[in-house]
């Protein structure tokens, strides 16, 4: 016999923003997993890992900055990541989404995992001031496990979630530290089933922040 649960906080969040001298540091709260493995002990004797694998399946976020100087045009920065989905941790972890977010079965049965997905837009562009940001990062997170002296991950359970880069900010004044935002989006947490779910899974590096592609334009 063989089972699993898989625990998480609230499903639906506001993101957050998190001000800093480099820009605005977008993204989620806190993403806290936690799963719990029921083994017969003929099974369990063979030895396994159990733990989280994680992926980003895609991504496409844009700030958008308006221009300081009347004629100057208005800016935007995309971020997308190609190829994906991307394996989502630590290189030196991989399949696993990292070191603590794994354990040796039946020495221990429950694993965790936090996790807060960001990326930060720079206050000025070109002399233009960040104005917006909008568009989501989709993840799927999967409670596996793989058994000793084999290098496939058993797939049990699955986690779908979002988290949304929505936000306006008014950056207007010349002191950094009187700017404004207003949060329009939301981490959540939208469907989980058992099994693999998606069709292909990355379980090698480079992990998905070094996949993260650019592109500056007007509008």
């Amino acid at each position: 016999m063989l089972s699993a649960a898989f625990e998480n906080n609230d499903n639906k969040q506001s993101s957050k923003v998190t001000p800093s001298v480099f820009g605005a540091i977008v993204g989620s709260p806190w993403l806290n997993a936690r799963g719990t493995m029921i083994m017969n002990a003929d099974l369990a004797a063979r030895g396994w890992k159990f733990g989280f694998i994680q992926n980003v399946v895609s991504l496409n976020v844009t700030a958008y900055y308006k221009a300081t100087t009347q004629g100057d045009p208005n800016r935007f920065e995309r971020t997308t990541i190609k190829p994906h989905p991307a394996f989502d941790g630590d290189d030196e972890s991989a399949p696993w989404y990292g070191a603590e977010a794994q354990v040796q079965f039946p020495d221990e049965y429950v694993v965790t995992m936090a996790d807060a997905p960001q990326i930060t837009f720079p206050w000025h562009l070109d002399g233009a001031r960040l104005h917006e940001t909008r568009g989501e990062m989709q993840l799927v997170t999967w409670l596996a496990v793989m058994e000793r002296g084999t290098t496939k991950p058993q797939f049990l359970l699955w986690m779908l979630w979002t988290v949304s880069f929505d936000v306006d900010f008014d950056t207007s004044s010349p002191d950094p530290t009187k700017y404004n935002w207003k949060v329009l989006g939301k981490s959540e947490i939208h469907r989980t089933g058992e099994g693999q779910m998606a069709k292909t899974v990355d379980l090698k590096p480079p992990r998905a922040n070094d996949r993260f592609k650019s592109k500056e334009g007007t509008w």
